[in-house]
């Protein structure tokens, strides 16, 4: 027999016990220990007499990412059922500039993989989206020089209004806080506004996911959706949604006329990768600057080991002769302040901007974004190469090969 979903409608908690739970909330967070928080759960299931096991069942009741409906999310997060995803609010990310020669770089990739793939409207199935947008998807997140990964078919777990699910695809910081996640618009269903149902339940998961990095204010989750006509944004604090213009390309573009339309979207794509990048580092200077405040010495905790193994030496003569700081959070702050310096450059300053001039603004900003990047370890095992790197180890390698039978 089927398992049947409760009603949102019967689930919901009235405001008081809303009040009360954020009452304890607050008092448990002020304790900065999440074994007090993990008590504090114990202590609250063991006086209502909520066994593990309800929780489990209560959860696999819940709608998963798949099959969640716009009045499920409209239930569970607030939202008027008679209005679309267009009563979120509207935000903003700084309009930035990749210079000429990336969008080059990723031109060229695209025409190979419309060889390969055939033009977007053949493409009648979500993998076959998504394995064609690797061709913009890929060179752009490398502009990150392997701080932040890509994790496809990824998961996230349940949370107390989604029992999770899979994500197309999972972009995740240095220290593996979720920043951005890619998902699917299915035509034949987009006047009931399931995907961006389903995009608010993920966002929800990640936020949710994020929370185990202890940063306080948590930068938010950024999301898109995408059938490779038509491209939606949006985002979650924690406590609400928002949404930016989506950009709509016509049908049946021709080949030039597809790659241009996507050069914009290029541009959208990074600018709100680079805005939670920054985000996150900012977060991440603050958790450290606030452990330093409080007396916190230690060189790094367990958790953070891995940021702190590729530290500059320079960076950690700076926070010794602070007082109260960690090591980390000069690398942090390093980090973060160049980054800043990188979007500034990268702000597209004027829509009459020739070519050189974008070429020339795009290059600094990316050589201020790789400053600020490898300040942090690198999460690949690949060392760090440019450009000139590169082409000299493959010369090598093709020097050494062996070309004969």
């Amino acid at each position: 027999m089927p398992r049947q979903k409760r009603s949102w409608q019967e689930s919901e908690l009235s405001s008081e016990v809303e009040e009360s739970v954020d009452a304890v909330c607050k008092e448990v967070k002020r304790e900065k220990d999440d074994s007090i928080a993990s008590k504090a759960i114990l202590s609250l299931m063991s006086k209502l007499g909520v066994t593990h096991k309800k929780l489990e069942l209560d959860q696999q009741a819940l709608p998963s990412f798949s099959s969640t409906t716009w009045d499920d999310a409209c239930a569970a997060f607030h939202l008027d059922p008679e209005k679309s995803f267009r009563q979120l609010e509207e935000f903003q990310v700084p309009d930035l500039i990749l210079p000429p020669t990336v969008h080059e770089r990723i031109l060229k990739l695209a025409a190979m993989m419309l060889d390969v793939y055939k033009d977007p409207e053949d493409q009648k199935t979500e993998a076959s989206h998504v394995r064609l947008l690797e061709a913009w998807h890929v060179p752009i997140c490398q502009l990150f020089q392997g701080r932040i990964i890509d994790k496809p078919e990824a998961r996230l777990g349940g949370t107390s209004v989604s029992s999770g699910g899979g994500i197309e695809h999972e972009l995740y910081a240095l220290n593996g806080g979720v920043l951005l996640l890619v998902g699917e618009l299915k035509s034949s269903v987009h006047s009931n506004f399931v995907d961006e149902a389903q995009a608010l339940f993920e966002l929800e998961a990640a936020f949710v996911y994020n929370r185990e990095l202890g940063l306080d204010p948590q930068p938010p989750v950024h999301a898109f959706l995408t059938d490779l006509i038509t491209f939606k944004f949006f985002k979650y604090d924690g406590r609400n949604f928002a949404r930016q213009d989506s950009i709509v390309l016509h049908d049946h573009l021709e080949f030039d006329a597809f790659l241009s339309g996507m050069m914009p979207v290029a541009e959208r794509i990074f600018s709100t990768i680079m805005d939670g990048f920054i985000d996150h580092l900012e977060a991440m200077a603050d958790k450290f600057r606030g452990r330093g405040e409080h007396g916190d010495r230690s060189d790094v905790s367990s958790s953070d080991a891995k940021v702190w193994t590729r530290a500059s030496a320079r960076a950690t003569v700076q926070a010794q002769r602070r007082p109260y700081a960690r090591p980390s959070t000069a690398i942090w702050e390093a980090a973060h302040q160049k980054a800043v310096h990188a979007r500034e450059f990268l702000t597209r300053k004027s829509v009459q901007v020739t070519k050189r001039q974008a070429e020339k603004q795009g290059r600094e900003g990316l050589r201020l974004l790789g400053e600020s990047v490898r300040t942090l370890q690198k999460l690949s095992s690949m060392e760090d190469w440019d450009e000139e790197q590169l082409q000299r180890t493959i010369k090598t390698l093709l020097d050494e090969h062996s070309w004969g039978a």
